[in-house]
């Protein structure tokens, strides 16, 4: 088992409209120029650091929500939704924008 890490950035957006927890897709490949061909067995992902706000004037978060889901594996690569949600003291959807910093820890074997 050799375990491979790598951080992504994923920018985030919504709000608008009262659209909210659509995915926004991030993805990592573990393949290097050059190098045999590999796969990934296992993969997880974890939240590193996030940062989100409203566009438009200030706002008090009331509710907040970042999540990772639908983690799945294609050959050697790892492909993940990063999901979002934000309300305000008002409880009104409002437009925002943000980046989610994304690790990915995975299982990485060679092909043979």
């Amino acid at each position: 088992m050799v375990w491979h890490f790598r951080t992504v950035s994923v920018k985030v957006s919504g709000g608008d409209n009262g659209i909210q927890g659509h995915p926004f897709p991030g993805e990592v490949n573990f393949q290097k120029p050059n190098q045999p061909f590999v796969e990934v067995r296992k993969a997880e992902c974890a939240i590193k650091s996030f940062h989100i706000g409203y566009k438009q004037s200030d706002h008090h978060f009331k509710f907040q929500r970042i999540a990772i889901r639908d983690v799945m594996l294609a050959g050697p690569g790892v492909r993940f939704n990063v999901e979002t949600a934000l309300k305000d003291d008002s409880n009104d959807f409002n437009a925002y924008t943000g980046e989610v910093e994304v690790l990915v820890i995975a299982d990485v074997v060679p092909l043979q």
